[in-house]
């Protein structure tokens, strides 16, 4: 088994990856290493099983294309920012739907990541985590309480030149703004099977609750379009999707978002919030979205908007 230099972890995968009609040249050995973070971890350690990282940014700084990080059970609390703007930083990228990186919950467990005590921006955007590579999957994480100033934050903020990237299975609750915010780029992502909730911006300079959504896709002028399936928004205090600006179409399928505009697990009412369960739109091109098969119910305002789309919208 060959074990390259400074790949280090508790198991590298190797195969082949010649194939048929290609020369022997080309022929090289393909390996894919699998690193572990722990609460109790160091990273100072390893990566592997056995001797884990203490933090999932020590593991990101680490892998390459096919490598998988197994993220442990318990709470991770992030004080100090990766960089100028978020907690972590996810700038690498795979290579193809099969070459994923992969960021995944250890089977059975849960982890959680905690932003409440972030160092956060005195006068720029702040987010828990920022996704800027390409080819990853997210899948089992959650995270919660990034907190705010005068800027409505982001639990998970997606930007160029990230396209293609998976989220699975992720639980977004209680950020000072969008739980979800997916913005410029090329798209081609999915979002499956996750949940965006109880996202409130109380001192945003915009209003009280005017910018916190659940699940976001803005700007995006040209690519492929981003999917969510299966996914849920609720108790958010603007709206549980929101599309304004996007210039290229969505699709939004087998999705619920229920009680949008209210805070407080549905108690009580934000000064500013618009309370939209899907708010599609608002695009001066004539991009058409497509919204099929969800369902809408207990939200302040519409279930369903159009937002002064010019070219509507497909809605099934």
């Amino acid at each position: 088994m060959f074990l390259p230099p400074l790949r280090a972890a508790s198991r590298v995968l190797c195969f082949s990856a010649l194939g048929v009609g290609l020369s022997w040249a080309l022929s090289k050995p393909v390996c894919a290493a699998e690193y572990y973070v722990a609460t109790t971890g160091n990273d100072a350690s390893a990566g592997s099983k056995e001797q884990p990282f203490a933090t999932l940014q020590k593991a990101l700084n680490l892998v390459a294309a096919g490598d998988t990080v197994w993220v442990r059970g318990g709470t991770y609390r992030i004080t100090k920012p990766a960089t100028s703007g978020p907690g972590i930083n996810i700038t690498k990228s795979g290579t193809s739907d099969s070459n994923r990186i992969r960021i995944w919950a250890y089977p059975g467990e849960v982890p959680i990541f905690d932003f409440s005590q972030l160092e956060i921006s005195d006068t720029g955007y702040t987010t828990g985590v920022t996704v800027s590579g390409s080819w990853l999957h997210l899948k089992g994480l959650e995270i919660c309480n990034v907190p705010m100033k005068t800027k409505s934050n982001s639990g998970v903020g997606v930007n160029e030149p990230a396209h293609d990237d998976i989220f699975e299975l992720l639980n977004i609750h209680h950020i000072s703004g969008t739980g979800l915010f997916i913005s410029h780029g090329t798209g081609g992502h999915l979002v499956l099977n996750s949940d965006s909730h109880d996202n409130y911006d109380p001192t945003s300079t915009q209003g009280d609750g005017q910018n916190a959504d659940g699940f976001g896709a803005h700007y995006q002028e040209s690519g492929a379009s981003t999917t969510f399936r299966g996914c849920r928004a609720w108790w958010n205090s603007d709206d549980g999707w929101d599309f304004i600006s996007q210039e290229y179409p969505v699709i939004v399928e087998g999705s619920w978002s229920f009680g949008n505009g209210y805070i407080n697990s549905g108690t009580g009412k934000p000064g500013d919030g618009a309370g939209n369960g899907f708010k599609v739109g608002s695009s001066k091109t004539g991009i058409r979205h497509i919204v099929r098969n969800n369902l809408a119910w207990g939200n302040r305002a519409a279930g369903f908007y159009a937002n002064h789309s010019s070219g509507g919208n497909d809605w099934l």
